[in-house]
């Protein structure tokens, strides 16, 4: 057994000899608490290789029979991450109130998520590193920001786009964060990071119908309110 650890994560590394093959069989983590993930990498000795992630709700892993082509582990990552950011879910709320028309909206959704995986790629490569204590802060403030903007639909309406590119350059550093902590063990780096990003993709494209929903809603009820009415030009 080897151990080591830095700012982000603790790793180690164990030797094991099997009675039997572990292929097609189970392993399960204990005492992870909700916010720890454990990313499990296993090496066989006829040079086949396996990882996947384990978390709070899903504590047992499954070793296929056969190895897999693709890291599917870290699009699950980027999946869980999104439903657990609570700031990215606000974020995308407030979005989808400051924009009029499908096309803004998606101008919208293309401009956040091109913005931040280009963050998110240069922070899994150190190319860009910030202290993760200071970026949860500047999301926070981009989440204030949006949330006083949401009174003024007009000034808005022109450039929404622009506003979801700058403020998504924020938001991929906060998603490369939950990465930098687990790692990336295996080889394939571009396609973890690649199936990571469709994760988060994956879960944004999820609530976006919900959440436009929720605003049609909002604007139904204001619209037929005795006190007042709200007009959108």
């Amino acid at each position: 057994v080897s151990k080591s650890s830095n700012l982000k994560n603790i790793i180690e590394n164990y030797t094991l000899t099997c009675s039997e093959d572990i292929k097609g069989k189970s392993i399960k983590f204990s005492n992870l608490d909700f916010l720890t993930d454990a990313l499990l990498s296993i090496y066989f000795d006829d040079g086949s290789s396996y990882e996947s992630i384990a978390g709070s709700r899903n504590l047992q892993v499954s070793i296929p029979l056969e190895q897999s082509m693709y890291p599917v582990a870290y699009f699950n990552l980027g999946f869980d991450h999104l439903l657990k950011g609570i700031d990215h879910i606000i974020f995308l709320l407030c979005l989808i109130f400051l924009v009029i028309g499908f096309i803004n909206l998606v101008k919208v959704i293309t401009a956040f998520t091109i913005a931040h995986s280009i963050t998110l790629g240069l922070s899994v490569f150190n190319i860009i590193n910030l202290p993760q204590s200071t970026i949860e802060i500047l999301i926070a403030l981009t989440i204030i920001y949006l949330a006083l903007e949401i009174k003024d639909l007009k000034k808005i309406k022109y450039t929404p786009w622009t506003l979801a590119f700058s403020f998504g350059l924020l938001h991929g550093l906060g998603f490369a964060g939950a990465l930098n902590e687990i790692g990336i063990a295996n080889e394939n780096i571009f396609l973890s990071l690649l199936f990571f990003n469709v994760g988060i993709e994956i879960g944004q494209i999820l609530f976006i119908p919900l959440f436009s929903g929720f605003q049609i809603e909002i604007v139904n009820c204001k619209s037929s309110s005795p006190h007042g009415s709200l007009t959108l030009n």
